[in-house]
């Protein structure tokens, strides 16, 4: 995702809103963020930063003078040009690339609707090559199904059993949440990624994930 801001002191672009209110002293948008409480994302052209605005899908921008000049995307299609078959596709489309690009991937498997989906979308030669990663104690639930479909699918599956947020301090908890935060440059739910990155305090060969978080998002949740 790219971001652009202009003011009075120039422009700039960057893949980091975060850095350009650093840059330029924007300060939060209180509108933005509370669609993103109500959503779970930024809406159109929305960043978490007043006057930092994303780059639109397709767009490109000319950076010159001290000038931004943005030229959009293609139109996007109508509702009655959007079908399950082609949504089916895009998402297959997304994570085959993504296997392409790191083969190495684990595949967080819960119980939940997302990441089975992820596991649905990818061909059948490929998904053996990832292993599963589901997150729980040995009794729960996501456990136990994620087990059983790693079974059927004859997946490699590693369960992580990690400590909660619950178990940290004040302290220690304020420090996870700002890393988070700071980690996905603002724009996720920090209470979600921390869970993430209490994972990842466990693994020692943390890297690409297919995440299933916010799923609902490419399934056209809005």
């Amino acid at each position: 995702q790219l971001f652009h801001v202009q003011s009075a002191r120039g422009a700039a672009v960057s893949n980091s809103a975060s850095l350009l209110a650093r840059l330029f002293g924007c300060g939060l948008d209180a509108d933005a963020l509370a669609a993103f409480a109500l959503f779970g994302a930024f809406l159109e052209s929305d960043s978490p930063f007043e006057g930092v605005a994303k780059v639109g899908a397709g767009g490109a921008v000319d950076l010159a003078d001290g000038r931004v000049t943005l030229h959009p995307g293609a139109a996007l299609p109508s509702n009655d040009a959007v079908t399950i078959e082609g949504l089916a596709d895009a998402l297959r489309e997304t994570v085959t690339r993504l296997s392409d690009a790191a083969p190495e991937a684990d595949l967080q498997l819960s119980g939940g609707l997302d990441s089975r989906l992820i596991l649905a979308a990818l061909p059948p030669d490929r998904r053996r090559r990832h292993r599963a990663l589901t997150i729980g104690g040995p009794g729960s639930a996501d456990v136990r199904i994620a087990g059983a479909i790693a079974e059927r699918c004859g997946l490699r599956a590693r369960v992580v059993d990690t400590e909660t947020a619950q178990d940290l301090d004040k302290e220690a908890f304020a420090a996870l949440l700002s890393r988070a935060t700071q980690g996905f440059d603002c724009a996720a739910n920090p209470i979600e990624k921390a869970a993430l990155l209490l994972v990842e305090r466990k693994l020692d060969d943390c890297g690409a994930w297919f995440n299933g978080q916010n799923g609902e998002a490419l399934r056209g949740f809005f």
